[in-house]
C-alpha cells in the first residue's frame, strides 16, 4: 500500500504498529462534559499497549482551533492523549466534516498526527480508513461545501478569525446541516460504491473501513473487495481493533 496522496487525500501508512483501535463520530462537545469524561474512560480501558489509535474522523461537533484543547471540558482528553502518546501508542486523528480544520499543529499539541486517512494491513487485508464523507458523492450540496472547506485559502482565511467567530459559524453550520439531512431523501446521501473501489485500487487495498454514517455495516464491493462501516461512538463501546 502506498503512503502519501490519493486523489487529494493525505494518508498515513500504519506500517509496524501492532494493535490498532478505532473510533469514529464521537461529536464531542463543551455542552456535554459527561460524554468527555465517558470517552476519556474508554480511552483508558481500551488503548493500553496498543500500537495505534486512530480517531476516524468528527472526534469533536465541531473544531475552531487549537484553544479549544484547553477548554475545561476538553483538558482531560487533552492529558490523556498526550500520556497514551508518552506510553508509545501513535495517536492519529483524520478529518471529517465537523473537524475539517484540524491541521498538524493542531495535533502536536497533544502528541497526535493529523491526516485524511490511514493505510494498515490486518488478518492479511490491506485496509484503507478515512471518515467516508468523501464516497457520498449523491449529495451534491454536500460535496460543494466539503470542497469549499478543504480550500487551503478557505481554511486559512477561517483559522485566522476570532475564536468568537469561529464557534458561531460552527454553530450556524451544524443546525444548518441539522435542517438540510432532515430534508434530503436517503439516497441523497448514499455512498457510491464505484468510488469506494476506485479509492481502494488506488492504494492498493482490500477493505474500506469508514465512518461518517452513523450505522454498523458490512458489504461485498466488486473485486472481492470489502466495505465496513463504523457505528458512532456511544460511551462503553469498545474499538474497532486489530489482532495483537
Amino acid at each position: 500500500m502506498n503512503e502519501g496522496e490519493t486523489k487529494g487525500l493525505q494518508l498515513l501508512n500504519l506500517r509496524d504498529e501492532v494493535g490498532v483501535r478505532v473510533w469514529a463520530d464521537l461529536h464531542l462537545e463543551e455542552g456535554s462534559p459527561q460524554e468527555v469524561e465517558a470517552f476519556v474512560e474508554d480511552l483508558r480501558a481500551h488503548v493500553r499497549d496498543a500500537g495505534a489509535l486512530v480517531i476516524a474522523g468528527d472526534l469533536f461537533n465541531a473544531w475552531t482551533g487549537r484553544r479549544q484543547w484547553k477548554r475545561p471540558v476538553f483538558r482531560p482528553l487533552a492529558e490523556a492523549l498526550r500520556k497514551l502518546r508518552a506510553m508509545g501508542t501513535r495517536v492519529i486523528l483524520l478529518r471529517g466534516n465537523r473537524d475539517v480544520l484540524l491541521n498538524a499543529a493542531d495535533g502536536l499539541a497533544v502528541g497526535a498526527e493529523v491526516a485524511d486517512g490511514v493505510t494498515f494491513s490486518s488478518a492479511g487485508r490491506g485496509i484503507l480508513l478515512t471518515h467516508g464523507d468523501e464516497y457520498c458523492l449523491n449529495d451534491r450540496s454536500y460535496q460543494r461545501l466539503r470542497k469549499f472547506l478543504r480550500c487551503s485559502f478557505v481554511r486559512g482565511f477561517l483559522r485566522c478569525m476570532p475564536d468568537f467567530f469561529k464557534r458561531g459559524l460552527a454553530g450556524t453550520l451544524r443546525r444548518t446541516s441539522q435542517a438540510a439531512v432532515a430534508r434530503k431523501p436517503l439516497d441523497a446521501m448514499a455512498l457510491v460504491e464505484s468510488s469506494v473501489s476506485a479509492a481502494l485500487g488506488r492504494c492498493g487495498a482490500d477493505q474500506a473501513l469508514i465512518g461518517h454514517l452513523h450505522i454498523a455495516e458490512k458489504r461485498d464491493l466488486e473485486g472481492g473487495k470489502q466495505l465496513e462501516i463504523l457505528p458512532a461512538w456511544e460511551p462503553g463501546a469498545p474499538p474497532w481493533k486489530t489482532l495483537d
